[in-house]
């Protein structure tokens, strides 16, 4: 059974209430002296009638999001509430009945829960109720759990062998392994590109990569050949548009696990 967030709900009501959640954790992160929140003033009218609130909260959000310091929150945050904005534009809800707003309402406290703290220190909980580290972790989760791809590990250590005397490792965000165990498809997710100190430790990370030969997903698919390791890069632009970021991910471990099956003891 899913739990808590869904980012696939059927409902427009209920990313509706997401998005006003959003919206005032903005709010929250970026102004230090409130004296009336956004879901004081806003969250009745809004969950009557979205399509009147939510585009004006909206325009005030994307404002606000400089003010936020801290880079990582200020990345997931923004990732999050454009994607959401990119679900919404064509059709914000209007005049929300009481069953409506009762998904406004579950939306709004889903979202809430799932938002990182202002420390910065996320422990998401996904739908297979495993908990992660960013909102663009908890969304991959999300997408291979509701689409049957659940025999992934989440940072399964990668031994690297030793260096200096110590067996030198690194945790890839997902790792699948199927068939040909010694076939490895990682997703990374690298939510704070972009920032100086994230960068040299990706840096650090992805060099590692390069030493085991690993080869792009895009390479992968270009050609229909997977080795010994495949590597998949997300960056936080990739959430913007649910759906194809959708396509995309569920296309690259498909065409891995579907490869890997059909040949498992083929040349690595």
């Amino acid at each position: 059974m899913a739990l808590g967030l869904n980012e696939r709900h059927n409902s427009p009501a209920y990313h509706a209430g997401r998005f006003m959640a959003v919206c005032q954790h903005v709010q929250d992160l970026s102004d230090n002296e409130i004296n009336a929140t956004y879901v004081d003033r806003f969250f009745s009218s809004a969950s009557a009638n979205p399509a009147a609130v939510l585009p004006r909260l909206y325009r005030v959000a994307i404002h606000r999001l400089r003010k936020i310091e801290n880079w990582s929150l200020r990345r997931d945050v923004e990732a999050t509430l454009i994607q959401l904005h990119q679900q919404l534009t064509q059709s914000w809800p209007k005049h929300l009945g009481i069953s409506d707003q009762g998904f406004f309402q579950l939306g709004y406290f889903h979202q809430i829960a799932a938002l990182p703290r202002k420390d910065g220190r996320a422990r998401i909980l996904t739908q297979r109720g495993e908990a992660v580290k960013s909102a663009g972790e908890k969304t991959i989760a999300d997408i291979l759990f509701c689409n049957g791809l659940q025999n992934y590990e989440y940072e399964r250590p990668l031994e690297l062998g030793e260096r200096g005397g110590k067996t030198e490792s690194i945790k890839p965000d997902f790792t699948f392994t199927t068939g040909n165990p010694m076939r490895r498809l990682y997703i990374e997710y690298t939510g704070m590109e972009g920032d100086p100190g994230y960068d040299k430790q990706w840096g650090w990370k992805s060099a590692r990569y390069r030493q085991l030969g690993a080869r792009t997903i895009e390479d992968c698919l270009t050609d229909g050949r997977f080795g010994a390791h495949t590597l998949m890069q997300v960056r936080p632009n990739d959430r913007y548009l649910l759906p194809l970021f959708e396509e995309r991910l569920l296309t690259a471990v498909r065409s891995f696990l579907q490869e890997t099956d059909a040949t498992p003891n083929g040349p690595f």
